[in-house]
């Protein structure tokens, strides 16, 4: 059994259980997106990331010890109001749960989003969770390229399109988060742009990375980011990870 597999026979044995429990990271966008797969962008998946809810942590303990995954004692007691780890000590495989919020660079809360797809948290988020990397490396690069080749941009939660009215609202009351996005996306850019991707592939990629920094400019602003705005870069507008989790979410 693969990752992948393993990673849905969680998902579909927590529903069974009354868990709500979705893939998140390069994993999930590995499900979503063919162009994943291809020469440009293939990449190793060690890992699996998972997002669940807090309430339900006493249902995720019992689902995944009767798996025959150990859980890892002493993190699960002193994380596990927000993260839970689990091992398959057979394949070395590490299992990471994250609970109510993406907290990396930036606090994402994802509690009332997880019934949007049935497998991942949506593709708004699972780009989002990329988007709002400072650090960014080539595999979160790789990602993002994915979704942006394989899925259209839509205003509105719709199959298989990635709602950027969401992520502009959402940046409409953060400027940060919107500084963060607005460097990536440049980033994002100029990698494409000395990549060996097919012109077409880079076309898309510059085309729906354009349209999304301008339906972010475009959202209106609240008080509060036209005030964090007055600051600028003065003042460190992101967070920097925790040591457990700089090496999370592949």
């Amino acid at each position: 059994m693969n990752n992948l597999e393993k990673a849905l026979k969680i998902i579909e044995e927590g529903e069974r259980r009354g868990a709500t429990i979705r893939l998140i990271g390069g994993l999930a966008i590995y499900y979503h997106s063919p162009t994943a797969r291809s020469e440009n962008l293939s990449r190793i998946y060690g890992d699996i990331d998972l997002f669940g809810l807090s309430s339900q942590t006493k249902i995720i303990r019992k689902l995944m010890e009767s798996l025959g995954y150990k859980p890892h004692e002493r993190f699960n007691a002193l994380h596990g109001e927000r993260r839970l780890l689990y091992f398959d000590e057979y394949d070395a495989l590490k299992i990471d749960f994250l609970l109510d919020y993406f907290e990396m660079c930036h606090k994402i809360d994802l509690r009332s989003r997880l019934r949007i797809d049935n497998v991942t948290i949506p593709l708004a988020d699972l780009l989002l969770t990329k988007l709002q990397i400072v650090e960014l490396n080539e595999k979160d690069i790789k990602d993002i390229i994915a979704l942006l080749i394989d899925h259209e941009l839509s205003d509105k939660e719709e199959n298989d399109k990635i709602n950027i009215k969401y992520i502009a609202n959402l940046c409409s009351n953060d400027w940060g988060l919107q500084r963060t996005i607005e460097i990536t996306l440049d980033r994002i850019s100029e990698w494409v742009n000395q990549s060996s991707l097919h012109e077409e592939h880079k076309e898309i990629v510059i085309s729906k990375v354009g349209n999304i920094k301008a339906k972010i400019d475009a959202e209106p602003k609240t008080l509060k980011w036209k005030i964090r705005e007055k600051i600028g870069e003065r003042v460190r507008w992101y967070e920097i990870p925790e040591e457990p989790l700089r090496g999370g979410f592949k």
